[in-house]
């Protein structure tokens, strides 16, 4: 396992209580960008539990 992959697993529960998020409905994907100069992690994270209404519609 890389270190961006440790940390992540270490703290992904963190983003979950600090955004009041119940384990159950708790859904994340990461990405990471190995980068000589620039290396970082994005990570999107959702509710499941939440409805998504949409605020636009495309015709």
């Amino acid at each position: 396992m890389k270190a961006w992959e440790r940390y992540i697993r270490k703290h992904i529960n963190t983003i979950r209580e600090e955004n009041n998020i119940k384990r159950e409905n708790f859904e994340f994907i990461c990405a990471v960008h190995e980068k000589d100069i620039n290396y970082h992690t994005h990570i999107l994270f959702l509710d499941k539990s939440q409805k998504v209404t949409p605020t636009y519609r495309i015709k």
